[in-house]
């Protein structure tokens, strides 16, 4: 089931009276849908722990004490450099710069109306 197929659903379970364990049902499936990961291999969007985030330098939303900031990491051969919002450093010599976790960027809104144009799904 796609993503916009899911929220349509949604969207007209919630209007529908609630005379039905059946409808009470479907909107669960929908809801538990949500969360699952997109079945055409798009991520799921969740926080993961930090351990599992890239060390390649890639961009990735970042969460640590409170704040949510873009961050990435780059492995070099004197360690761990990592950037969170606009601060940077080394990781042994700024330990507090690490965050706690991450999650994947979501696309940027041009690569959806790029895909939409082009008539594919983003």
């Amino acid at each position: 089931m796609k993503a916009l197929d899911i929220a349509e659903r949604y969207v007209a379970l919630q209007k529908a009276p609630w005379s039905s364990t059946v409808q009470k049902d479907d909107l669960k499936e929908v809801r538990a849908a949500l969360s699952l990961p997109d079945p055409e291999g798009a991520e799921a969007v969740v926080w993961r722990p930090i351990e599992t985030a890239p060390r390649d330098s890639s961009a990735f939303l970042a969460y640590r004490r409170g704040q949510v900031a873009n961050a990435s990491c780059l492995v070099r051969d004197d360690g761990e450099m990592w950037s969170f919002g606009n601060q940077s450093g080394h990781r042994d010599v700024f330990p507090e710069i690490v965050p706690t976790h991450w999650m994947p960027l979501p696309p940027s809104p041009y690569a959806a109306r790029s895909a939409a144009y082009q008539g594919k799904e983003a």
